[in-house]
């Protein structure tokens, strides 16, 4: 089978071309290009010719597609009922999946601003970790049987259990470094309550600790 020369092809446009056709150069398409039937460039067929489309169940809205104008962002569109499937690496799973209900769920770890915020879940616990210069500072764990957990760069420094009881590494202080209430060890068998306040570079404590002995006696 002889091809006609390339000058005379825009005369049979139009037309079906049977068997495989091969170009040299490009290929310049004035109205829509459909492929199988159902893939097509066009104009998107909901939001007009500002709109270029590459439908691939179709060109509007409630089909595969993807769409953009000249003056407006870049939108990937799923059908009516379907959600969208992000897979990297040659993979077969989902490395990012956008449900139907708009609700994303990501198979690895989540990075915010490159390292700032990471959130992930790893063997029954998750967990929100704050980062400065690729360096953990602090985190929010949750813990398997309902708990939360939070920590500094290196250790807990409250946990806090699904009962709500709440148990602190080091001294409870309310207010600032100075004129503030501190309940914390007092010897290594006594517990104290006791508040201070510095007052010209004297630091004045007062310990009700016999109150919290004579309470726990009592209780």
């Amino acid at each position: 089978m002889c091809l006609q020369p390339l000058v005379q092809i825009n005369n049979i446009f139009g037309n079906t071309l049977g068997n495989t056709q091969q170009f040299t150069g490009s290929v310049s398409v004035t109205g829509s290009l459909t492929v199988n039937g159902v893939m097509s460039l066009n104009n998107d067929g909901t939001y007009g010719s500002a709109y270029k489309t590459l439908g691939f169940t179709g060109n509007t809205n409630g089909s595969h597609r993807i769409f953009a104008g000249t003056s407006d962002d870049m939108f990937f569109a799923a059908a009516t009922g379907r959600g969208l499937d992000f897979r990297v690496s040659g993979s077969a799973n989902s490395s990012l999946y956008i449900a139907a209900t708009g609700a994303a769920t990501f198979s690895g770890t989540l990075a915010v601003n490159n390292e700032g915020i990471i959130i992930n879940r790893s063997a029954g616990n998750g967990y929100l970790i704050f980062q400065t210069g690729g360096t953990d500072v602090g985190s929010i764990y949750s813990n398997t049987g309902g708990g939360i957990r939070l920590r500094n760069a290196t250790s807990d420094v409250l946990t806090i259990a699904s009962t709500g009881v709440a148990t602190f590494s080091g001294s409870l202080r309310v207010g600032g470094a100075e004129g503030n209430f501190l309940i914390d060890s007092y010897t290594t068998t006594k517990i104290g309550v006791r508040s201070w306040t510095n007052i010209a570079g004297t630091t004045n404590n007062f310990f009700v600790q016999l109150i919290v002995q004579i309470i726990i006696m009592v209780l």
